[in-house]
């Protein structure tokens, strides 16, 4: 970027030179409209490179500014409690429990 603005300053100010030798040495006699498009041509490079040069140092001031932390996430605690229920199943037959509670009765 820099090399960019070296060049456009570099032509701004040879386009303003070449408008003050032509008013001041009177060359180009009956070109009287070359020195309104040179003086327009250089002041519109002039702006240009400070646009660059404005834009390539706010460009620097953010890559050298360090990126912003994230948010404190605060800690998450999760329980998980886990009961386990057991269910006999029997299958052809009697219940054993069943049995042996009929044969306490008896």
């Amino acid at each position: 970027m820099a090399t960019l603005i070296t060049v456009v300053l570099a032509v701004a100010t040879s386009s303003l030179t070449f408008a003050i030798a032509i008013m001041t040495k009177g060359l180009f006699p009956g070109h009287d409209w070359l020195l309104y498009v040179l003086f327009s041509l250089s002041a519109a490079l002039y702006l240009l490179a400070i646009f660059l040069g404005v834009s390539n140092w706010r460009r620097e001031q953010r890559k050298a500014e360090p990126p912003p932390t994230p948010p404190a996430i605060p800690p998450v605690h999760q329980e998980n409690k886990q009961t386990v229920t057991q269910q006999n199943v029997y299958l052809g037959g009697s219940d054993p429990q069943a049995v042996a509670a009929e044969q306490e009765k008896s």
